[in-house]
C-alpha cells in the first residue's frame, strides 16, 4: 500500500505507540486520522504534527463513533488497547472488553465502512512462558495472563474477518 495520500485512522493515535506511528505516515504523506479517548495518550504526543492530523475524540468501546471515524478511510492502524499488567489481573473483564471487544468493534466499524485493511497490535504475551528462545510464529499460544487471552482473541478475529469479509488483517507481536 502506497502511504502518500493514503487515508489513515490510526486508534490510539495519541498514546506512545500510537503517536509514533502517526508521526511516520505524516512524513510519508499519508492523511491521518487520530482516534483515541485520552485515557492515557496525550495530546502531547502529537504536538509535533498537531496542524498535520485530525483529532477525533472517542473510545474504541463506542460503535457508533467507530464507524463515523472509518468513513473515509483507507486502512486502520488499531493501536488502542488496555496495556497495564497489573489491571488485567485486577480486571480482567474491563481488559477483555477493552482489548477484545474494542478490536473487534473496529474490524466492524472497518468492514460498515468499506474499509479494506486493519493493522492492529497483538502481542508477545500470546505465547505465555517461553517453551524456547526466540519465540517464532509456531512458537504454541498459551498465554498466561488476562492481557495474552485478549490479545489472543484479537487474532482469531482477525483471522474471522479476513475468511468472511476478504478484509486485509495484519497483527503484529
Amino acid at each position: 500500500m502506497k502511504l502518500a495520500g493514503a487515508r489513515v485512522l490510526v486508534t490510539g493515535g495519541a498514546g506512545f505507540i500510537g503517536s509514533h506511528i502517526v508521526e511516520d505516515l505524516v512524513r510519508a504523506g499519508a492523511q491521518v486520522r487520530v482516534f483515541d479517548n485520552f485515557s492515557s495518550g496525550l495530546r502531547e504526543n502529537l504536538q509535533v504534527v498537531a496542524d498535520d492530523v485530525e483529532v477525533v475524540v472517542g473510545d474504541i468501546l463506542d460503535p457508533a463513533a467507530l464507524v463515523s471515524a472509518c468513513h473515509g478511510i483507507d486502512a486502520v492502524s488499531h493501536q488502542a488497547a488496555q496495556l497495564e499488567i497489573i489491571r488485567c489481573i485486577e480486571d480482567p473483564v474491563a481488559d477483555l472488553r477493552i482489548n477484545a471487544e474494542g478490536t473487534l468493534n473496529v474490524f466492524q466499524a472497518a468492514t460498515a465502512a468499506g474499509v479494506g485493511k486493519v493493522i492492529y497490535a497483538s502481542s508477545a504475551c500470546v505465547y505465555g512462558q517461553a517453551r524456547y528462545t526466540p519465540q517464532d510464529e509456531d512458537h504454541p499460544c498459551e498465554p498466561n495472563w488476562p492481557y495474552g487471552v485478549s490479545k489472543y482473541a484479537t487474532e482469531g478475529y482477525g483471522r474471522l474477518y479476513h475468511d468472511y469479509y476478504g478484509m486485509q488483517t495484519i497483527g503484529l507481536r
